[in-house]
């Protein structure tokens, strides 16, 4: 992957609106696929401006969303942000988005939609770097009696994709929406969430230029969540530190698992893969706090399934309206319905039963069980005996040969 060659013109425009707020200090974030190039940038732009420049090597965590923890590691004014991304609203520090726009065969497009129905209206949505040619393909669509719609983009709206404002404001029951873009998880995401709202839902491939109906996951999803609802301990691992309301966030989702009576522990670890996860085998089902470009984990090779938080409500009770959501802010506005209240002595024990699993306010818990299960459980005092132990001689050398006794 290259820089297009509209980038220059890009970093050009995008400067002068820098120079206008004074920035002293300006950092770029760049993905993997770019780092290579990131250098020149940096020269272009620190003799463009006459600002310090700084280069965010690697991203706390997804690459698509801005990484406002590096960033102040350098007290920058502004992020630069460079490629693909998700456009999720941020908390502290100006963001400048440049796209690194990708060309796109506007013959090929229109042959391949040309068995569509012309009757119903097209919705034209894009990947962020095949945004700008939605204009040009609305104008073509409208000369061969097509009704397009176009979105734009607009930070904080969410029509059927993040940071999407569409041209009319008309039911989309009866449109089709093409998709155009490489297969990211943009289109899963779409192909989720909207699948319920409008006719059908084709995928535009720049690269093969071909256009077809992707396959929905959503049999899967559902399956993940019949599984998280008999779970017992969940895993709330943090996927950004960004994004804006991600703490209000986080604590509704304790909240809810805590109204449920269950157990949740909070994880940030960064980039999450198969062996950091594996670390906790006593939890049940791990949530994941992310944007909604990377909140959709495959986990068939992790030790435990990965769900969204949305999903996590779903599992603890809250009714499904037939929309797929993977906003997690989406969340803020839902409650869950009280447990009932079942009098027992075992509601406030822990109980170990006779088959070996072990119970915390009448529900069995893996975390528990897997905690008695342990040769050893930390330090623990004593009260019984109190008596000094007498010192004896331990070993001694390094590991691969110990001496002494």
């Amino acid at each position: 992957m290259n820089f297009s060659s509209t980038t220059p013109v890009e970093l050009d425009t995008h400067s002068s609106r820098i120079r206008t707020k004074d920035f002293c200090s300006v950092a770029l974030q760049f993905p993997d696929s770019l780092l290579h190039e990131s250098t020149i940038v940096a020269e272009y732009l620190r003799k463009l401006l006459e600002s310090d420049v700084y280069i965010l090597g690697d991203t706390s965590y997804g690459e698509c969303c801005v990484d406002e923890v590096a960033a102040e590691h350098v007290n920058a004014d502004v992020i630069i942000h460079f490629g693909r991304a998700c456009l999720s609203p941020t908390n502290r520090t100006p963001v400048i988005y440049v796209f690194c726009k990708r060309e796109l065969h506007y013959d090929s497009f229109l042959e391949e939609i040309k068995g569509l129905d012309s009757e119903n209206q097209i919705v034209l949505l894009a990947d962020v770097q095949y945004q700008h040619h939605l204009g040009p393909l609305s104008a073509l669509l409208s000369k061969q009696s097509f009704k397009p719609v176009v979105s734009s983009i607009e930070i904080g709206s969410h029509d059927l994709l993040p940071s999407r404002r569409l041209s009319s404001s008309e039911s989309l029951s009866s449109s089709n929406v093409i998709y155009i873009g490489p297969s990211t998880q943009s289109l899963t995401n779409l192909i989720l969430s909207a699948s319920s709202k409008v006719l059908s839902i084709y995928h535009f491939d720049p690269q093969s230029s071909s256009l077809k109906l992707p396959i929905s996951s959503i049999s899967k999803r559902y399956a993940l969540i019949q599984t998280a609802s008999t779970a017992t301990t969940f895993g709330l691992v943090m996927g950004t530190l960004g994004i804006s309301k991600y703490l209000e966030t986080l604590s509704h989702l304790q909240q809810a698992i805590k109204k449920a009576k269950k157990k949740s522990y909070t994880l940030a670890i960064g980039k999450p893969n198969v062996p950091k996860l594996a670390n906790f085998p006593e939890i049940d089902i791990f949530v994941y706090l992310s944007c909604e470009e990377n909140s959709l984990i495959d986990s068939k090779e992790y030790l435990r399934p990965i769900i969204t938080p949305f999903e996590l409500l779903l599992a603890l009770g809250k009714e499904w309206t037939g929309q797929w959501k993977l906003d997690f802010l989406s969340v803020l506005d839902t409650t869950i319905p009280d447990v009932e209240e079942n009098a027992s002595e075992e509601e406030d024990q822990l109980i170990k039963r006779w088959d070996g699993t072990v119970k915390i306010h009448g529900e069995e818990s893996s975390a528990a069980e897997y905690l008695q299960g342990r040769s050893w459980k930390g330090l623990r005092i004593e009260y019984d005996d109190n008596t000094p132990s007498m010192l004896e001689a331990g070993l001694e050398g390094i590991a691969r040969g110990y001496g002494g006794r």
